[in-house]
């Protein structure tokens, strides 16, 4: 297993999301759409390529996996992976990321 590390603004997009499901839906749904999150991230630190590459970014390294329409942006570096995002998959994703 890698060591995973979550960007600040991987951890802004979860609890903004998880606001937003609470905010539209339930408190009970956003903690679900949470333990998902989690239970993905923890699966790509056991299989960092298992996912698939951002084809915006055209990097092997920057890779991503599916949690609903959120897609979760990473990149694995040697023994480690960085989450750097968290975004709905509708959403543009930025030019650059951390």
């Amino acid at each position: 297993m890698v060591q995973v590390i979550w960007s600040p603004e991987a951890k802004g997009d979860l609890n903004e999301s998880c606001e937003y499901i609470a905010r539209t839906s339930s408190e009970s749904q956003a903690g679900s759409f949470a333990a998902r999150v989690h239970a993905v991230v923890e699966s790509i630190g056991l299989l960092p390529y298992s996912g698939w590459v951002v084809s915006e970014y055209g990097e092997v390294a920057i890779r991503e996996r599916l949690c609903g329409k959120h897609r979760i942006i990473y990149r694995v570096d040697g023994d480690t992976v960085r989450i750097l995002t968290i975004i709905r998959g509708a959403k543009r994703l930025p030019d650059t990321l951390g």
